[in-house]
């Protein structure tokens, strides 16, 4: 009897850091990581460049042209203060957060 509860003694102390390692959060993951899967984060439109036929959006970082791809988008308009992406086959339309516009002629 003594000999069977050592032994689940044993096998509780040796189960139980195992577990406790589960719930414990590793620092350096992205904040958009969730169970091996990677979260799509919402597209930020950072900037336009709009200089006659020359135009260029600024998402997330990445400069893309008219009918350009990234992560799953596509560049369908830009304008002078928006652009519209294609996303999951539905039209999307992100707005500039800036109110100053520069202009050149």
């Amino acid at each position: 009897m003594f000999n069977q509860s050592l032994r689940v003694a044993l096998l509780l102390l040796v189960t139980l850091p195992v577990n406790a390692a589960h719930a414990l959060t590793d620092p350096t993951r992205p904040a958009a990581f969730q169970g091996g899967k990677v979260i799509q984060q919402a597209y930020q439109l950072d900037s336009i460049l709009y200089a006659g036929s020359r135009k260029v959006a600024v998402i997330n970082g990445q400069p893309l042209s008219e009918g350009e791809r990234l992560q799953g988008i596509k560049v369908i308009a830009i304008k002078k203060d928006s652009v519209t992406i294609l996303s999951k086959g539905k039209p999307r339309t992100l707005q500039l957060k800036t109110a100053s516009v520069r202009r050149e002629n």
